[in-house]
């Protein structure tokens, strides 16, 4: 899966509210993660692009940011969402 194929997924996600699973690589040690969140956003801070999304997983629900380059895999669920306030 390409860049340009992940962007596109997680666009399409975000427009229509959709639950995403995303395999990322964390940039602290480099180990693969799984986590299904909910995609709000794109945004370039510093030169990286990032996804900010809510993350529901782990002790805190939180927004989370995820550098768009270590982001594996994206995959749409048929899960709907209904977009948060922030």
């Amino acid at each position: 899966m390409t860049l340009t194929q992940r962007v596109e997924v997680i666009a399409d996600c975000m427009n229509n509210s959709f639950m995403l699973r995303i395999s990322y690589k964390k940039i602290d040690g480099g180990r693969i993660v799984v986590r299904i969140v909910e995609p709000y956003e794109m945004k370039e801070e510093n030169g990286k692009m990032f996804l900010y999304a809510y993350d529901k997983r782990g002790i805190k629900e939180t927004i989370k940011s995820f550098l768009l380059n270590n982001i594996l895999s994206t995959y749409k669920q048929r899960i709907k969402f209904k977009p948060r306030n922030f």
